[in-house]
């Protein structure tokens, strides 16, 4: 199995493959990062039904925790460091953040209907 190592390679990729897609893409996608434009163009791929993308519930479990863990960052102004340790230790500061769950429920919409859980 081959390994993308380079933005360029996920434009390369044939029509018609099938792809896992990982945590890494999806936070990408959803943060300013130096590869959220092609991963935002390698996401419409699969949706357009160019690429055949499959995920497991432990990449999304994944990605709602780092995009929680950036949110927090970002908007309660934690340190990157404790971040973690705080809301553990703070639960109810989750509860103050909410667009990290409105763009992981947004992840099944990508993948075409028919295909998903096969």
């Amino acid at each position: 199995m081959n390994s993308l190592s380079s933005p360029k390679d996920l434009a390369t990729l044939p029509s018609g493959a099938r792809v896992f897609i990982d945590a890494n893409i999806f936070v990408y996608h959803f943060t300013q990062a130096p590869l959220t434009s092609a991963c935002a163009s390698f996401l419409q791929r699969v949706e357009a039904g160019d690429l055949r993308g499959i995920t497991s519930v432990v990449i999304l479990a994944e990605v709602a925790h780092r995009l929680m863990i950036l949110e927090a960052i970002r908007n309660l102004g934690l340190s990157p460091r404790t971040a973690v340790k705080k809301l553990k230790e703070q639960p109810d500061l989750v509860r103050q953040l909410a667009h990290y769950k409105v763009v992981t429920e947004r992840i099944p919409s990508i993948f075409d209907t028919e295909t998903q859980g096969r």
